[in-house]
């Protein structure tokens, strides 16, 4: 009977290990589903991200090949009118 004893033991012992390995093991696959998830989340971003500035991009390469450089230093006369227009407004609507 010691023999059985002994064996049962010893079966029951790796049960025990089986079961608190699989436990382990079953945790650290529930956390790295959600890293997984939070990764996929960024890379999704990160191409949205990606694509923007690529369409943003092509819309500059555009614009400057369409405005020539005389075209150029008039629409920068003309943005610096506009500033110096808003900046007068804003001295006057703050009473300076």
């Amino acid at each position: 009977m010691s023999s059985f004893e002994s064996l049962y033991r010893e079966t029951e012992m790796n049960v025990r290990e089986a079961v608190h390995r699989f436990s382990e093991l079953k945790s650290k696959c529930e956390s790295l589903t959600k890293e997984n998830e939070t990764l996929r989340s960024q890379v999704a971003d990160m191409r949205k991200q990606l694509q923007e500035t690529e369409e943003k991009l092509k819309l500059v390469e555009l614009t400057s090949t369409i405005i020539d450089k005389e075209d150029k230093t008039e629409l920068k006369r003309q943005i610096n009118e506009w500033v110096r227009e808003i900046d007068n407004s804003i001295r006057l609507l703050s009473g300076k």
